[in-house]
């Protein structure tokens, strides 16, 4: 259906979540739409209230609690989840909340009634309102303790767990549960602090002493918030930095590898915090806290109000057995296998479990007030997010804070459930995994999932997709085999990704669906963006877990209940069944097709008949229904059992129908099923784009692919298909089933977005100069019948001069050619006159253009695309076309910025990330590779003989293969899995052998043996040491290892009973009999046969052995994030046949994702791209309160927790740093770091960029110690994630070498300007500029010699660069003409020192010689003594003579111009050097 638009033209949403979305209403621009900034500024500032809330009478809280900036619309729950946060009532968990107005209780607070509906609140808002300028309204409430049931028992239990693992902070030395210890700390806080207010009020007292604390307190905040604090202590600190800094690597993190990343990539120094002072210290104050042994109640006990015994052991072993009832809690008289409920003779009763242990055990008080002093001491120290996180990795609490588990483990043995740290018998901890749920609620009703987008269902789906590998969930089709098992478990459906041969679709095999899985969550995720009225899509996630891959869906109501409670209304459960179209859904569909650029084609009733007797038994199998296929499509089987009209007699139908048509908007694939709650759910939208013809064998002719791969596919084809076929025995898939799988080789929306973009932006330059140019003719043609009208009526034929003519012309289309899009546009405004009727058909045709590019998502598929033969035609050109424009265009772009370091990734998610915005499928990494290849080629065998200032970047290879390496590792390890699924159950054995056989050194030449079983771990958890070498003492006789030095910490006797013994069978592997050279081997076919790329770089035996050596750290690093692999973070000995052992991998975590947005606000991202737009207009105000703004709306609706309100922060800092507030821009990027790395991993992209721009900002403010670390953690990640020859490693370096020079470290300086120099520099310009930063850097030590030597590189490199007549040539030759003349004057100055000293020498000897000839000594003793001392002095004028020598033919070596200047002094240096 054409798109009705009289006036909208089409463009592409610009930002990086929606982009390649293409959407109405919007003119062809690139660029954001400009924002509408009055109706910003006019929008109502949101009032916010204080709330003060009253403690318990008789807790040991002695003060009323004031919570701030309390939103009106909020829930009173949200009170008590603030409550929970404050040190004095954090405790309690069973009470209510009255609404108290004058001192009296006005009424009880029901949590679900938002605050502003409360009469008294909503009186204090309008009055707070009607007053100008008015402090917010402060409330009060009234805490009242309420009787427990045996959910709150349980909860209160839950909490108070959590207050002993992570205890509150309270600054005044609060103690929560003890009345008197929070009395006398308060009063020792009091008197502390009363007596430093009379030494800092010279005697005053009272109120005036008060006022002046606070006042010098003040002002002390805003000194350390300037980084003006104490100038001696702070002068003290970076001494005591820059010297530790001082004997730093540069490298940064050479010899200790992987072992420094924590104590470099924190970029933070916490040696002043101690130890136990972090959040989660850790430190236990009970043994063990569980469920008795005695529960439930008997009936008797239960009648007397007996809830819940518990069992807790104190850690001086004194068991306490205590009663939970509806009063409180209370110690009873059980006495181990004695059962007496009745109280103890001090039964030490309390409304809350805290004070009760308090009350009853000196040992947990006493442990519990120290837990609570250090956690005092913690709230003292400054907010820096930074330190904290680093106290929380030093503490063994890395899982504490990161949302996405790190892939390195910190190498410490710190904490309490840190996996290197002791096991540790803990009851409560096996209690709690005993009785886990996987994130099912333990009671009530099942969550709808459906109901509205619920951003744990990611998390849900996670744990119950563990549960279902750990066989804690029974499949709903038992009968049936394994892989076809399908489950429910918390109201979502799970399937496996793979497929069971038993349905008539177009395209089968386990590769296919296991593509298709992961398309249809994309695309789900694109449609629900558009939140079409009347369509509903199902939340969605895909997860990976050992080789298995799970397909999650919240469960369509009615489909699990019944066929009559659901019905198909779009589409067909498979392609020879013939298509059902509801009006209502066709509608919808057609409304969103433009959207999605998808065109609508009629096409067969039944897209692929059924061959003779496929039809009735199709209908018998429907018919049955089944329980689901278990093929990564969700709730297909449900489907069947429900389709209307489907279940019988469907070979008569198709003879019926078989010549019927049908129009679609959409995949064939695609269904549209309605539930019992009447909505209308899409499923199964596995393409919303079509096939990539260059993935489409042929010739470019008609219903063929492009052909570009034409020749790869001729001269290996049959090697695939050997491989392929051999591979099945080894669990991997056919040929055939691969090459199926190519029909999901689909092109991205950002690619056919683009493209369309193009061709719209052709059609309009091309239509306007159509346009102009028949006004030219136009014109010219009156001209030319003014001009005839004129001679005829003067008698004169001249005609009128051509220059007469342009002066009417009112468009020159040639020169402007040149113009930038948005001044040609403006003078074709101005200059060309178009009609209305001209803007008409120009805004006619462009709809009628857009009309045209939109695709036929059913081309190149096994069954007819498009009924009509001539628009099938049409639309596989098309879809022709785009590849092409992908192949031609795109993919060399890629290359070419890649070239002049304009396309710079840092390491595999931001390469796949950046790809995917750009359109390019992660398929094309190979052609990529060999382009990279290719051009490295051309570097190395230039044509004419001149160097390029543009080189490609050797890192570009490395990256690409690294990444085609570690997909290929993850296909490779599936398929062993697959083979040996009993491996999986223990899969330590396998994941090692596998990684030592990949990252390990190859057995020299003649060695092929196959891998030996992982080395079980020593005391030291590896049989290496930090460097390598073997650790003295093995076994059992060995020394205990300390955590971070070597090995794997402590947890190294945890893997030591893996070994088969007596009676025990040996852990089974999957990569037994495997060599280094038969892995890789697997490798590199999957590669070839997935990328079609040939390895160049790694492979055993390694194309480049030296430069794949250098990668295995950064290859270690992606296997392990593509795996989901942890491992610890230590020196790994990379030139051993087996640098990892058993004791090395520490856990294996999902890898899952679902279809949740982006962003939960997503006008943030528009707030934000906003502000970077006024800051690039200079408007400062507006773009931080766009950023500002931003912020705030993050933090109400997620709290914060989220990428883009990091992004916020950052901008933010950066409008800050562009205003002068250098150390407040600095704050907020600290702040900014924090957030990414606690979201994406402490080397991720984000964080690597925060570290470099948080570097400047500490630079420009002065903390050149903070700038320094952030630097080097910088280019330690980069390193890291990169390999060694990324080109921003040569520019941070060169940061780095002038950050030194800031603090006056020369040596670190200039070893960090030569790292420069060893880097790769794409651009030769920039190295040669790096030379002359080092010669200078040289000249100021002294050193000319050297400084001659780095400025003659540098003159090289702009001579044949920029040519001898450029600036920096011109420049570099003075600068090497003076240092020619400053080594040859330091040259002279050395030689007449040394002629001085020899000439002292020879006067001394004189001068002891004299007597002995006076005396009648030996005149021949003295002869030879004078002869040695001659010798000894003709040596040393050679050397200097030889010195001089050297100078001058370094002087020599200088441009022709400067050259007579510099040869007169070093000939008299060297005539002076001989005659001396």
């Amino acid at each position: 259906m054409a798109d009705k638009r009289s006036d909208e033209e089409v463009a592409v949403d610009p930002s990086e979540d929606n982009a390649g979305t293409v959407t109405a209403n919007a003119e062809v621009e690139e660029g954001p739409v400009p924002m509408d900034v009055e109706e910003e500024e006019e929008e109502p500032a949101t009032p916010t209230l204080n709330v003060l809330v009253h403690p318990p009478k008789g807790c040991s809280a002695a003060q009323a609690i004031l919570l701030q900036g309390i939103t009106p619309t909020e829930m009173a729950a949200s009170v008590r989840q603030l409550l929970l946060e404050a040190p004095e009532v954090c405790y309690m968990t069973s009470y209510k909340l009255h609404l108290l107005a004058g001192g009296k209780t006005v009424e009880e607070i029901n949590d679900f009634v938002e605050l502003e509906s409360l009469e008294p609140v909503a009186a204090a808002l309008a009055a707070a309102v009607a007053q100008e300028d008015a402090p917010p309204p402060t409330i009060e409430m009234q805490m009242e303790m309420e009787d427990y049931t045996v959910k709150k028992v349980r909860d209160h239990v839950k909490r108070f767990k959590e207050l002993l693992m992570y205890p509150p902070e309270a600054a005044d030395g609060t103690v929560p549960g003890d009345a008197e210890a929070s009395s006398k700390a308060r009063k020792k806080l009091a008197k502390t602090s009363k007596a430093a207010a009379a030494a800092a009020g010279g005697g005053k007292s009272g109120a005036a002493a008060e006022e002046d604390q606070a006042a010098e307190k003040a002002q002390q905040q805003q000194q350390q918030q300037r980084g003006g604090d104490d100038p001696q202590k702070a002068a003290e600190e970076q001494a005591d930095a820059l010297a530790r800094l001082k004997d730093a690597s540069i490298p940064v993190g050479r010899p200790q590898g992987l072992a420094a990343f924590y104590d470099v990539a924190l970029a933070t120094d916490i040696s002043h915090v101690p130890k136990g002072a972090g959040l989660g210290a850790g430190s236990r104050c009970l043994k063990s806290l569980v469920f008795g042994a005695w529960n439930p109640p008997p009936a008797r006990r239960r009648l007397l109000g007996d809830l819940v015994y518990l069992e807790v052991v104190t850690l001086d072993d004194a068991t306490l057995h205590v009663t939970a009832t509806p009063a409180g809690f209370y110690v009873n008289n059980t006495r181990h296998a004695t059962f007496d409920p009745a109280p103890a003779a001090v039964p030490h009763f309390s409304h809350d479990l805290l004070t009760c242990l308090i009350s009853a055990s000196p040992s947990f008080r006493e442990h519990w007030t120290a837990v609570m002093a250090r956690a005092a001491e913690r709230a003292v120290l400054p907010e820096d997010p930074l330190q904290t996180l680093a106290v929380m990795v030093r503490d063994g609490k890395v899982d504490a804070v990161t949302t996405t588990p790190q892939w390195n483990v910190p190498n410490t043995t710190e904490g309490i459930n840190n996996p290197l740290g002791p096991h540790m018998a803990d009851q409560s901890r096996a209690e709690e995994d005993a009785t886990s749920t996987f994130g099912m609620e333990e009671r009530g009703p099942l969550r709808d999932w459906n109901e509205e987008l619920q951003s744990d269902f990611q998390e849900a789906a996670t744990l119950g997709a563990q549960a279902i590998c750990q066989g804690y969930v029974t499949p709903i089709n038992g009968m049936e085999s394994p892989r076809s098992h399908v489950y429910v478990f918390n109201n979502i459906f799970f399937s496996n990704a793979l497929d069971t041969k038993e349905g008539g679709r177009a395209v089968n095999g386990d590769p296919m669906a296991h593509k298709s899985a992961l398309h249809d969550l994309h695309n789900v995720k694109a449609i629900s963006m558009f939140e079409t009225p009347g369509l509903h899509t199902l939340a969605m996630a895909v997860v990976d877990y050992l080789g298995r891959r799970i397909v999650a869906q919240s469960v369509i109501p009615g489909i699990l209940q019944g066929d009559s409670t659901f019905k198909l209304v779009y589409g067909a459960v498979e392609p020879s069944h013939p298509l059902k179209l509801d009006a209502d859904m066709h509608e919808q569909l057609r409304k969103l097709a433009p959207k999605l650029l998808i065109a609508e084609r009629t096409l067969p009733a039944i897209p692929m008949p059924a061959a003779e007797g496929e039809g009735e038994e199709g209908g018998k199998k429907e018919k049955e229904g089944g329980e689901g296929e278990g093929n990564g499509e969700g709730q297909k089987g449900e489907e069947k059992a429900g389709v209307e009209g489907e279940g019988k007699g469907e070979g008569e139908k198709g003879e019926e129908k078989g010549d019927q048509e049908v129009s679609l908007c959409g995949a064939v694939e695609l269904k549209g099923i309605e539930g019992y709650d009447a909505r209308r759910y899409i499923m199964e939208v596995i393409r919303l784009t079509p096939r990539d013809a260059n993935w489409v064998d042929g010739d470019g002719s008609e219903h063929k692919g492009t052909g570009v791969y034409t020749d790869w596919l001729a001269a290996n084809a049959a090697d695939a298909k050997k491989r392929a076929d051999a591979s099945v025995k080894t669990g991997g898939s056919s040929y055939e089933d691969r090459t199926a799988a190519l029909c999901m080789a689909v092109l991205r929306q950002e690619l056919v977005a683009h493209f369309v973009r193009s061709r719209l932006v052709t059609w309009q330059r091309n239509r306007k100069i159509e346009l102009v140019k028949a006004k030219q003719e136009e014109q010219q043609a009156a001209v030319d019948a003014a001009a005839s009208q004129a001679a005829t009526e003067n008698g004169d034929g001249e005609a009128v001069s051509k220059t007469a003519a342009d002066k009417h012309l009112i468009f020159n289309f040639n020169n402007c050619r040149h113009r930038s899009r948005a001044q040609a546009e403006a003078d074709d405004a101005t200059i060309v006159s178009l009609t209305q009727e001209d803007v008409a058909a120009l805004k006619a045709g462009e709809a009628e253009m857009f009309e045209s590019l939109r695709m036929n998502v059913n081309v190149f598929m096994p069954y007819k695309g498009c009924s009509d033969a001539a628009q099938l035609t049409k639309d596989e050109a098309l879809v022709r076309d785009a590849a092409m424009y992908l192949w031609e265009t795109v993919l060399p772009s890629v290359t070419s910025e890649v070239k002049k370091g304009a396309f710079s990734p840092r390491d595999g998610t931001h390469l796949t990330s950046m790809l995917h915005t750009m359109g390019i499928n992660i398929r094309y990494l190979g052609r990529l590779a060999t382009c990279a290849a290719e051009e490295e080629a051309q570097d190395r065998t230039s044509a004419d003989g001149k160097e390029r200032r543009w080189r490609m970047p050797l890192y570009w290879l490395d990256l690409l293969e690294m990444e085609m390496a570690a997909r290929a590792v993850k296909h490779v390890l599936a398929a062993l899995l697959k083979a040996a699924p009993a491996a999986i159950a223990a899969p330590a054995p396998t994941l090692v052998t596998l990684l030592n056989c990949l990252l390990g050194a190859p057995p020299g030449a003649g060695e092929a043996a196959a891998a030996t079983p992982p080395k079980q771990a020593s005391p030291l958890g590896s049989p290496l040491g930090v460097n390598g070498h073997k650790t003295t003492g093995g076994g059992a006789k060995g020394k205990k290892g300390k955590g971070g030095k070597g090995g794997a910490g402590g947890s190294s006797g945890d893997v030591a009973g893996l070994a088969a013994g007596a009676g025990v069978p040996a852990v089974p592997t999957a990569c037994a009999g495997m060599t280094h050279a038969s892995l890789w081997k697997l490798v590199a076919d999957e590669v070839k046969d997935y990328f079609r790329h040939d390895l160049a770089v790694l492979g055993a035996p390694a194309p480049q052995p030296e430069r794949a050596a250098s990668l295995r750290i950064a290859l270690l690093r992606r296997i392990c994030q593509q795996l989901g692999v942890r491992v610890v973070s230590r020196a790994y000995d990379m030139s051993a046949a087996e640098p990892l052992t058993l004791g090395d991998v520490v856990d294996v975590v999902p890898r899952a994702k679902s279809c949740l947005p982006p962003n939960p606000f997503p006008e943030a991202a528009t707030y934000i791209e906003h502000s970077r737009q006024q800051l690039n207009t200079g408007n400062l105000q507006m773009a931080f309160e766009l950023a500002q703004h931003a912020g705030q709306a993050l933090q109400r609706v997620c709290s914060g927790m989220h990428i883009d309100f990091a992004a916020a922060l950052e901008a933010q800092a950066i409008v800050l740093h562009s205003a002068g507030s250098y150390h407040e821009a600095a704050a907020l990027q600290a702040k900014a770091l924090a957030f990414y790395a606690q979201l994406r991993g402490f080397d991720a992209n984000l964080a690597m960029a925060c570290h470099e721009r948080l570097a400047v900002f500490y630079g420009t403010a002065g903390s050149h110690v903070a700038a320094l670390r952030h630097m080097r953690a910088y280019c330690y990640l980069l390193e890291l994630s990169a390999g060694p020859r990324h080109p921003d490693l040569s520019t941070s370096y060169l940061h780095l070498a002038q950050m030194y020079a800031d603090v006056k470290q020369p040596n670190m300086s200039v070893e960090s300007l030569k790292e420069s120099l060893r880097r790769e520099n794409v651009d030769r310009l920039v190295e040669g500029q790096a030379h002359r930063a080092l010669a200078t850097l040289m000249e100021s030590g002294k050193h000319f010699k050297d400084a001659l030597h780095q400025e003659r590189s540098a003159y090289s490199i702009f001579k044949s660069m920029l040519g001898i007549d450029h600036v920096q040539s011109r420049q570099s030759s003075q600068s090497l003409s003076r240092l020619a003349g400053l080594a040859v004057d330091a040259t002279r100055t050395q030689l007449s020192i040394e002629s001085n000293r020899a000439a002292t020498a020879r006067a001394v000897a004189q001068a002891g010689a004299s007597p002995a000839a006076a005396a009648g000594g030996s005149v021949s003793g003295s002869g030879k003594s004078k002869k040695k001392k001659k010798k000894s002095g003709s040596g040393a004028s050679t050397s200097a003579s030889t010195s001089a020598t050297a100078a001058t033919a370094d002087a020599a070596t200088a441009p022709a111009a400067t050259a007579p200047a510099a040869t007169a002094p070093a000939a008299t240096a060297t005539a002076e050097g001989a005659q001396s």
